[in-house]
């Protein structure tokens, strides 16, 4: 294990390694939480002061993102152990089933207990950020065995690969002196003095060298827990893109994957369409506003105010004492170009190809439009969210097989509640105890998770069986 200014050394380096990255998902993250200097497009050239503005920012991202994370997280993982007829152990392949199924109800329990939501929904959440970083544990709470997982934010981890999976992963954070005390403690360190509430900066620094795990904790560049060979094969966070394709001439290029801008969440796609159409309805507005409270001209004899501010604000009848000579009248304004209504229909059609149709929400939906095509609508842009499905699918494998493994690893004896697959209702849920004797030496552990539902495959064949009666396409065509 390198020495502690080398171990900051490499979690400096890291950093700037993938600065462009963490750079575009904060801002994707500002986004999606409507900042106001984020979500309105500002030409550097002839810059807009959006301060003086009654800003608009419309809803659609956070709406949008919530509506992915629901589609992948709404139904629960359908755990399976492939059969195989070769395997000796293939009569484990239930109780394999079963213990996955276990281990994932117990995550959602300990979750619903400690103020979380369902864990399939936070990992969701950081797939379609366009990065993952996942680090699962196992802890005890008296006897029990429990497994845990913790969901770290994408931007502070910084990972280096070779061939073999991760060989070097530095965390950096702030964290209280009372957080940073508590993960040191029960990691057989001694408790941080101070004061409890100030944030200091931590790197928890892993590195794998010659099939050895090596972890240490660094507070306020002092080693608070000191190089610690771990019982494992790799190092334990799950953690790469989602989407997105990398240059391969970006970074520093001494890594095997320089792929500093892979990794894409599902708002940079639409991310200028969305700030071009904020900047349109946030002058729109102002056109607005000033309609409504518009310039007035006075005519007068010398420097005289004739009208005070508040004299003739919009909606109210003001009585103004005028001398001969003296006139009130408004500024008029310019009217509205038409081509801005066709740059705000541009700009939402943009959006919608690249998430969902409005009409989806309600918004703007065709009297003539059936049932169908509104089911067929959302098909089509629930199947955009395939390639975050694909990679939502394996890293909850990876993860679920880490816990499994753990199980036959380390000669855990565990009690969960779980069901019987061959029933139904509460009748098939039960406690059960599991240890290292139910997980095979080699097995395959899948989860099954389908975007779409067997009423939204029933639609597409219904229409593809239309389209063949037409003539549009053939049965080679598929």
């Amino acid at each position: 294990m390198p020495s502690k200014e080398e171990m900051v050394d490499h979690a400096k380096r890291l950093e700037r390694y993938w600065k462009k990255r963490t750079e575009q998902r904060l801002m994707v993250r500002r986004l999606r939480d409507l900042d106001p200097d984020t979500s309105i497009a500002n030409d550097p050239k002839r810059p807009l002061d959006l301060a003086k503005l009654q800003r608009v920012i419309v809803t659609d991202p956070r709406s949008y993102w919530n509506w992915a994370i629901a589609t992948l997280a709404n139904e629960p993982f359908k755990w399976r152990s492939p059969p195989n007829a070769t395997n000796e152990e293939t009569a484990k392949a239930g109780r394999l089933e079963r213990l996955a199924y276990g281990i994932d109800w117990q995550m959602d329990d300990l979750a619903m207990r400690t103020g979380l939501m369902p864990w399939r929904y936070g990992l969701a959440a950081q797939i379609v950020s366009g990065w993952y970083a996942v680090r699962p544990f196992t802890d005890k709470i008296g006897d029990a065995v429990v497994f845990r997982m913790e969901f770290y934010d994408p931007t502070s981890v910084f990972q280096e690969w070779d061939y073999e999976g991760l060989v070097r992963c530095a965390r950096k954070s702030k964290m209280t002196r009372q957080a940073a005390s508590a993960h040191i403690v029960a990691n057989g360190g001694r408790i941080l003095t101070g004061s409890p509430e100030e944030h200091l900066d931590c790197i928890d620094y892993w590195e794998r060298k010659g099939g050895v795990v090596e972890n240490a904790f660094i507070v306020a560049d002092e080693m608070a827990l000191s190089p610690v060979q771990q019982p494992f094969r790799s190092i334990p966070i799950f953690t790469g893109p989602v989407a997105g394709y990398g240059s391969e001439d970006a970074g520093e290029g001494d890594m095997v994957s320089p792929v500093i801008t892979m990794g894409q969440s599902i708002l940079d796609t639409p991310m200028t369409a969305y700030q071009h159409r904020n900047q349109m309805a946030t002058l729109l507005r102002e056109w607005a506003r000033r309609a409504v409270f518009p310039s007035i001209k006075p005519t007068a004899q010398g420097a005289v105010e004739i009208v005070k501010p508040g004299d003739m604000e919009a909606g109210q009848s003001a009585v103004l004492p005028l001398k001969p000579g003296e006139t009130v009248e408004y500024l008029p304004l310019p009217p509205v170009p038409v081509d801005v209504r066709i740059l705000m229909e541009g700009f939402q059609q943009e959006i919608e190809m690249a998430t969902v149709p409005a009409s989806m929400y309600g918004v703007n939906r065709p009297q003539a439009a059936s049932g169908y095509l509104e089911k067929l609508l959302q098909i089509q842009a629930t199947i955009r969210l395939g390639a975050y499905d694909v990679v939502y699918n394996r890293v909850a494998e990876a993860i679920m097989t880490w816990f499994v493994r753990e199980v036959k690893n380390r000669n855990m004896k565990v009690a969960l509640r779980s069901e019987d697959l061959t029933k139904r209702g509460l009748s098939g849920i039960f406690l059960d105890d599991y240890g290292p004797e139910d997980v095979p030496e080699t097995f395959v552990l899948k989860a099954q998770h389908e975007l779409l539902s067997p009423i939204d495959k029933q639609a597409i064949s219904s229409r593809t069986l239309g389209e063949v009666q037409q003539g549009a396409r053939s049965m080679e065509s598929g």
